[in-house]
């Protein structure tokens, strides 16, 4: 079903479960740079000094942790977290790990959010990153880690486990070693320990991606998909639609080489396969170019006998993005034409069928559940204007909403959403902050004055991207 409504501004501050934050466009009187914070409606600010280097705001970097546990704030020299309500903080640089190296550009949170990583930029020896756990008995403290050799390495994370890898890649895909480390915190899934520890190691040669560009989903950094339990990690084989698996459960020592078991699994039709997402130990999201398909392990004895059990579904038309959301165990990939698929353990299904071709979407947002998606569409009219169209697309159907030209900056599990206002001819700055509630009513909460700045955010593998809101939640 599809609901046309028109946008008016309501009475009353309605809120949205998540946090926000935004920088000041211009400082203070006393010359500091306030950033904002929205909490479910509740408002609170911090100062950015301008004699922290790198404070300037062309070059500042702030990001949220997924669990919306506190924030970074993040110049050329170092990234500093702050805990929501204790205040409580660590600084990553060179100099908290005793050394003298620059850094590069940009941090990453580990995926389950309880972790913050920051490169150093070394010339001479193994690649290294200053790391600190956000939780657990090492909290708020910092680390040099690192593979330990020199080489193409890049970090990937548990959705929702202290575990992370270290992957030596080849253009960009899983191509040599990996190894496995184990942190301390207090969320998530195991393992469960006091302190930074090596799992395990292995070797994995991971197969070239098929077919032209854009023809298959690509959901995992590398080519790596790692299960949200951390226990075990995926890549595909380098013929037909089998698959690697490795675990470090597996490992008889830490220092031995562990290596990754091969699971045959038939081609549905005469395309090979993709992984697109790792769901769980035992399932895993294959594309084959016209379909996805949940696929689920666990009738196969790894290395003997025994068939996947496989349900497809066609895919969307349009440019597709996937998205993982509920720490990894729901894959939902949205389409440029407005249709929504969701791949879960209940199998795959399309959330909305209905297509409402967008020329351009220059905004989406998911709830951290995956039962909302909403996004701006514009120059629907044909003209060069800003039309403003808001979509919002749960199991309930496709909501069209129009008037003010907005962008979304996040919608919670509820439906209720965050956007805030741009001018028809869209001169990038944000006019006013709004609240979309569930039921359709639209209430401004804030003018944003002054106007939030441009900053850069944490994007995939730490490298920033520009923007003026970073957000999640809930809160």
């Amino acid at each position: 079903m599809v609901a046309a409504a028109a946008l008016s501004v309501g009475c009353g501050e309605p809120s949205v479960d998540v946090v926000a934050l935004w920088v000041d466009g211009i400082s203070n009187d006393r010359g500091n740079r306030p950033v904002r914070l929205y909490e479910a409606g509740e408002r609170d600010q911090l100062i950015v000094w301008p004699d922290i280097p790198g404070s300037s705001v062309d070059l500042l970097q702030v990001g949220i942790d997924a669990r919306a546990r506190g924030i970074a704030i993040s110049g050329t020299d170092s990234t500093t977290w702050v805990e929501r309500g204790s205040g409580r903080r660590v600084r990553l640089s060179a100099a908290a790990i005793g050394r003298e190296d620059e850094v590069m550009e940009g941090f990453t949170f580990t995926r389950s959010g309880d972790g913050l990583l920051r490169q150093l930029d070394v010339d001479v020896g193994p690649p290294t990153w200053i790391f600190a756990p956000l939780t657990g008995p090492l909290g708020l403290r910092t680390h040099a880690l690192g593979p330990g050799r020199e080489g193409a390495w890049r970090v990937v994370h548990a959705p929702d486990a202290p575990v992370l890898m270290f992957v030596e890649v080849d253009d960009d895909r899983v191509d040599g070693e990996v190894q496995a480390w184990a942190y301390p915190s207090e969320v998530g899934e195991g393992p469960v320990v006091d302190d930074l520890r090596p799992l395990a190691r292995g070797t994995i040669i991971g197969a070239e991606v098929p077919g032209p560009e854009g023809v298959y989903l690509r959901g995992c950094a590398h080519g790596l998909c790692v299960a949200p339990s951390g226990r075990r990690a995926f890549t595909e084989a380098p013929s037909g639609c089998g698959l690697w698996s490795w675990s470090w459960v597996e490992a008889e020592s830490t220092g031995a080489d562990t290596p990754p078991q091969a699971i045959e699994i038939p081609c549905p039709g005469d395309r090979p396969t993709v992984l697109t997402a790792v769901l769980d130990d035992d399932l895993v999201v294959l594309d084959d170019g016209r379909r996805v398909y949940l696929v689920d392990l666990g009738l196969v004895d790894l290395g003997g006998p025994g068939r996947p059990e496989l349900h497809g579904i066609p895919k969307p038309g349009g440019d597709l993005t996937p998205h993982r959301v509920a720490h990894g165990r729901t894959l939902m990939i949205s389409s440029s034409a407005g249709e929504v698929l969701r791949v879960d353990a209940s199998g795959p299904r399309m959330i909305s069928g209905v297509q409402t071709p967008c020329f351009v979407r220059d905004g989406f947002a998911i709830s951290p559940e995956g039962a909302w998606v909403i996004h701006s569409c514009n120059g629907q009219s044909g003209s060069d204007g800003v039309d403003g169209q808001i979509r919002r697309i749960s199991v309930l159907g496709t909501e069209l909403f129009a008037g003010i030209p907005m962008r979304p900056i996040a919608i919670d599990d509820d439906g209720n959403a965050l956007l805030y206002s741009i001018s028809s001819d869209d001169d990038g700055d944000p006019r006013g902050l709004f609240v979309l509630t569930g039921d359709g009513q639209l209430t401004r909460v804030d003018e944003l004055e002054p106007f939030p700045a441009q900053v850069m955010r944490p994007g995939d593998d730490g490298d920033p991207t520009p923007g003026r809101f970073v957000a999640a939640g809930p809160s």
